[in-house]
């Protein structure tokens, strides 16, 4: 006996922050390699953030089709681009030996320089579905469908494992259809009839050129939205010394933007007259000029100038022991207020 269904009711599908690093990476060619699909039975927390997620809260053992293993099947059985940037993923779950609730999905990838990765992620919560044990005749499939996944690939490499893979319910929407059709559009302008689509089949005016352009405009706003995004996201990182020169504090700042290096920047901090003011510095990051500056000063009776609203780093220098060699690394990206916030 088999059973074969389609899932429904998962969250839409979300970047980790590993996730987001490998998009900044495929800026620069990488090519985006998607290994497999992982599944578990684990909660989000209240306010938890996919993004902070490294691995499923709770995953089950799986296996791909041509493993061998008792374990539950877990297999992506087809890969489409739908547009640039923009690809849909169907994967197919099959019970093992091990009853469980899939709740969570992971989707990894396949990073340059940390390996295998979580790259995507998606939770349905309360509405997990069950897969009983396999006891030798009663096979559950389910398949989901992952849709309109934006990358800044160019180059995308996915892991079927199952493939040519037809769903129960692709093919009885196949079989009952009026008139049959198939996915592949192989029924083209030319196989219908002169003056077939007449008004009458088009009823109630379902098709209008106000429609047609409110839902194309629609779709546009929420894929320029989500590309917008993606191309904030910026890989800052900083080698930065603090030494003691004659008059202050020597700052010298070495910074790369997306693994690019960057001209040096550097300041002094003029030593401080009074015990109670402090040396400050500030490494900051322009959208708009894609550049990096330094800011430092010194308070005067304990009072200084306002930080600057583009810093992504500072640092209060009050002794030589804040002197050294250091370095910071942040994922950074602007939020829908235009404020740089950071995502790792």
């Amino acid at each position: 006996m088999a059973e074969e269904k389609k899932i429904e009711g998962f969250s839409n599908i979300k970047f980790t922050a590993s996730g987001l690093l490998l998009e900044a990476k495929l800026k620069t060619g990488v090519p985006l390699k998607i290994t497999r699909a992982v599944i578990g039975t684990g909660y989000l927390d209240d306010g938890e953030d996919v993004a902070n997620l490294t691995a499923l809260k709770s995953e089950i053992e799986s296996h791909q089709t041509g493993v061998t293993s008792s374990s539950a099947t877990v297999d992506i059985t087809n890969v489409s681009v739908v547009a640039a940037g923009m690809t849909n993923l169907r994967l197919k779950i099959k019970n093992g030996d091990t009853p469980f609730y899939l709740r969570e999905i992971g989707i990894m990838a396949q990073d340059p320089d940390l390996g295998e990765i979580l790259y995507l992620y998606t939770n349905c919560g309360n509405g997990a579905q069950a897969f009983p044990v396999f006891d030798g005749s009663n096979h559950v499939y389910r398949t989901i469908d992952f849709l309109n996944i934006i990358s800044n690939a160019s180059d995308i490499n996915v892991n079927v494992t199952l493939n040519n893979e037809v769903t129960r319910d692709d093919f009885e929407t196949h079989k009952t259809a009026t008139v049959l059709d198939h996915p592949n559009g192989c029924v083209t302008t030319e196989k219908i009839a002169d003056s077939s689509v007449t008004g009458i089949k088009i009823k109630d005016s379902a098709i209008t050129l106000a429609k047609l352009n409110n839902d194309i405009h629609t779709k546009f706003d929420g894929l320029e939205k989500a590309i917008q995004k993606i191309n904030s996201t910026k890989k800052i990182d900083l080698e930065y010394s603090i030494g003691q020169g004659h008059d202050g504090y020597i700052i010298v700042v070495k910074p790369k933007v997306n693994y690019i290096a960057r001209k040096d920047v550097s300041g002094i901090a003029t030593y401080p007259l009074q015990s109670i003011d402090k040396c400050y510095m500030y490494i900051c990051y322009n959208y708009d000029s894609d550049s990096i500056s330094l800011v430092c000063f010194t308070t005067v009776s304990g009072r200084g100038p306002q930080p600057p609203d583009d810093y992504i780093f500072s640092a209060e220098i009050s002794s030589s022991s804040d002197c050294g060699d250091f370095e910071y690394h942040r994922l950074i990206q602007k939020d829908d207020n235009g404020d740089i916030v950071a995502v790792m």
